[in-house]
C-alpha cells in the first residue's frame, strides 16, 4: 500500500534530517569556535538563514523567552558576530543581521567541514552501495519536485 511507503519513507527522511541535524551541530561545536555555545550557533544560523529578522520574529522562531533572546544576541553583538541594524522604512523595528565572516564561515567553510564529516560516515560504503544512495535521492528528489509543479499550477 502506498500510504505504508510514504510512511516508511517519511521515517527514513526524519532519521536522515536528525542525522544531519546532528552532524551539523557537532562541526559547530568543534570547528573552533568553542566560545559560542549551541545557543549563540543556533541564533547565528537563524539570522543567516533569514537576514533581517526583528527580535521578536527571532523569538518566535526559536521557542524562547525575550530575555533569552536579547541576552544571547546582546553577547554576539559584543563578539562582533551580529549587528543591529534600524529598519530603514520603520524606525521602531530593529533588524539583526550577520557580520561578513559569518556569512562567508556559512556560505562555505562550515559546507566544507560538514562535507568532510559527512564523508567520514560513506568511507565504508561501497561503490554500488553508493550510487544506489545516490539514484535513491535523485528519484525522491525527482518526485518532490514534479509535485511540487503540479501543485504550483
Amino acid at each position: 500500500m502506498r500510504t505504508e511507503d510514504a510512511k516508511k519513507i517519511r521515517e527514513a527522511i526524519g532519521r536522515l534530517h536528525r542525522f544531519f541535524h546532528t552532524l551539523s551541530r557537532g562541526v559547530d561545536q568543534h570547528d573552533g569556535t568553542s566560545s559560542i555555545t549551541i545557543a549563540q550557533v543556533a541564533v547565528l544560523r537563524a539570522v543567516h538563514h533569514h537576514p533581517g529578522l526583528t527580535m521578536k520574529e527571532l523569538k518566535e522562531r526559536m521557542g524562547l523567552a525575550h530575555s533569552t533572546i536579547s541576552g544571547i544576541v546582546d553577547r554576539l553583538e559584543l563578539k562582533q558576530l551580529i549587528e543591529r541594524r534600524v529598519d530603514a522604512n520603520d524606525k521602531r523595528f530593529t533588524r539583526l543581521y550577520v557580520n561578513p565572516e559569518v556569512q562567508s564561515y556559512m556560505m562555505h567553510q562550515r559546507v566544507q567541514l560538514i562535507d568532510k564529516s559527512l564523508s567520514t560516515y560513506v568511507e565504508a560504503a561501497s561503490d554500488q552501495e553508493l550510487e544506489e544512495i545516490h539514484r535513491a535521492l535523485q528519484t525522491l528528489e525527482r518526485l518532490f519536485l514534479a509535485n511540487s509543479d503540479k501543485e504550483d499550477a
